[in-house]
């Protein structure tokens, strides 16, 4: 899995298409791939990421017992693609109360983030999660309202679609 992930530049897909179907057809291989989210690597990790991604847009419950692990490869972020898929996956699955008390602070924090994806995916992740009411409406249309007035283009933009909705 290592090698196919580390085929191609880090700005394209790579094999991730195929990793991912791979884990798709034997999710015990999932912790291996979160593994190379770790990797030292920035094409391994942004192609790893991408194959999460893809994981999670058919299968997100696929996830849940690893949510734990999505949550901290999140805090320790050493990429903005990590910033960027892991936010996608953590609003959509199943989280207990302490799961969702680890997340929150991760996500606004997030939001300040030196990339505007992982910023604007944060954004988003926490209005998912206030519309699931996971977290507090009042909150995120907080933050909506801040991350209108942003200085950073996408940010901003981003928040405008979120509240028009």
């Amino acid at each position: 899995m290592l090698a196919k992930l580390a085929e191609g530049a880090r700005g394209e897909i790579g094999r991730a298409a195929e990793v991912a179907l791979e884990a798709l057809d034997n999710p015990a291989i999932i912790p291996d791939l979160l593994d190379c989210l770790e990797s030292d690597n920035a094409a391994v990790v942004a192609h790893a990421a991408h194959a999460v991604m893809q994981i999670g847009k058919v299968r997100c419950e696929l996830f849940e017992s690893h949510a734990y692990r999505l949550i901290e490869l999140l805090r320790n972020r050493a990429s903005w693609e990590i910033g960027e898929q892991l936010p996608k996956i953590l609003a959509e699955i199943d989280l207990t109360n302490e799961q969702i008390m680890q997340l929150i602070p991760e996500l606004v924090s997030q939001i300040d983030d030196r990339s505007a994806i992982a910023s604007v995916c944060a954004l988003t992740a926490l209005v998912r999660l206030s519309e699931r009411q996971l977290f507090s409406t009042v909150e995120a249309e907080r933050l909506l309202a801040k991350a209108v007035s942003s200085p950073r283009k996408a940010v901003a933009a981003r928040a405008r679609r979120l509240m028009a909705k």
